[in-house]
């Protein structure tokens, strides 16, 4: 049944996706995607991860993490990986679901914008 509003619901994500990419400031690296992707995640690497977790927890934003390095689970051997390191600690994902509103996403973007961290 959902599989007929897929490439609606598909559409609705890159709208939402090019607003944040539009309106975020150069403080954030944003985690690339392929332009016709189905863009179920926006991410982004930011320096203090959990800072801007609870700042915009506190405004009632709940954000995601969706990328652990391996290496973080018991299953793995140690290995040296500085990118993953790197990206393990900042990458932060934003709403991105389809209750997501353009007015929700501005102002997701003017407190992203706003915090210094």
């Amino acid at each position: 049944m959902a599989l007929k509003y897929l490439e609606t619901d598909n559409s609705y994500r890159r709208k939402l996706a090019n607003l944040y990419e539009e309106g975020l400031g150069v403080n954030f690296e944003i985690i690339k995607h392929e332009p016709e992707s189905a863009r179920h995640l926006f991410q982004i690497s930011v320096e203090d991860r959990e800072s801007y977790i609870s700042e915009l927890a506190s405004k009632n934003i709940f954000t995601g993490v969706h990328y652990k390095k391996n290496m973080a689970y018991s299953v793995y051997e140690p290995e040296d990986l500085p990118l993953t390191d790197f990206y393990s600690d900042r990458v932060l994902s934003l709403p991105m679901h389809l209750h997501v509103t353009e007015d929700e996403v501005k102002v997701i973007l003017d407190t992203l914008n706003s915090y210094k961290g």
